[in-house]
């Protein structure tokens, strides 16, 4: 067992709880919360378009990261890769967000699913082993 290996296993039990999280999150509030009574479709288009648009910001940043690594022979140490981790997590939750608030106001279950599958994706991408060049 290299010394390294510690820390990132760490890292990599940090990443699947984000993403544990996230599903457990969407599952719960979509459970919990009824849709309200007097739901909007009206609004289903813009708000699809806007978790959309809030994938932008972790896509933008995951092209930062991947840049930055290739110029400078990759991150420095894990610490370093660990907030990487962390902004980008937060950032790739948004759309998911913006797809609870469209299954409050519009009562369309597609409109989550969408969105939620954005999240992970986004997730993705902001995994350890990619964030060290390791994949």
């Amino acid at each position: 067992m290299s010394p390294e290996s510690g820390p990132r296993r760490i890292l990599e039990i940090l990443w699947w709880s984000f993403v544990a999280g996230a599903v457990l999150v969407v599952l719960v509030v979509a459970l919990v919360l009824r849709p309200l009574q007097g739901a909007a479709p009206a609004w289903a288009d813009l708000l699809l378009a806007a978790g959309i648009a809030a994938a932008i910001p972790a896509w933008l940043l995951r092209r930062r990261y991947t840049e930055r690594a290739h110029g400078a022979g990759g991150p420095e140490d894990l610490r370093e890769v660990q907030t990487q981790m962390f902004i980008g997590l937060t950032l790739a939750e948004l759309p998911m967000y913006v797809g609870l608030v469209h299954y409050i106001f519009t009562g369309q279950v597609n409109g989550i699913a969408v969105l939620t599958i954005v999240t992970v994706w986004l997730m993705a991408m902001f995994h350890p082993s990619r964030l060290l060049g390791d994949a």
